[in-house]
């Protein structure tokens, strides 16, 4: 896993996740389909389960280190998780 220092992070969070929303608010309908597929996603359901998956996955995290400062996190083959946290939320998501 790639080492990201905390200001990287921070910079993230506060200059580019605070408009993501409103941006993809913004995209026409075939913005809107060409960035998901550019993702590997089909619709907008499936893109809201796979950031509720990672999101769960770093809440799990944040919520480990203070507790176990040596702990590092495995190694995640990045498909497989996609698949299992697709799996475990999408009748969640659609259910709304």
């Amino acid at each position: 896993m790639q080492k990201v220092s905390n200001n990287v992070v921070i910079n993230i969070l506060e200059s580019d996740w605070d408009q993501y929303i409103d941006q993809l608010i913004s995209f026409s309908p075939s913005e809107k389909e060409k960035f998901l597929k550019k993702q590997g996603i089909n619709n907008m359901v499936d893109f809201v389960v796979h950031i509720v998956g990672w999101w769960q996955e770093t809440m799990r995290i944040i919520d480990t280190v203070p507790k176990q400062p040596t702990y590092k996190p495995p190694d995640v083959d990045v498909d497989e998780y996609n698949n299992k946290s697709y799996a475990n939320y999408v009748r969640a998501v659609r259910a709304f």
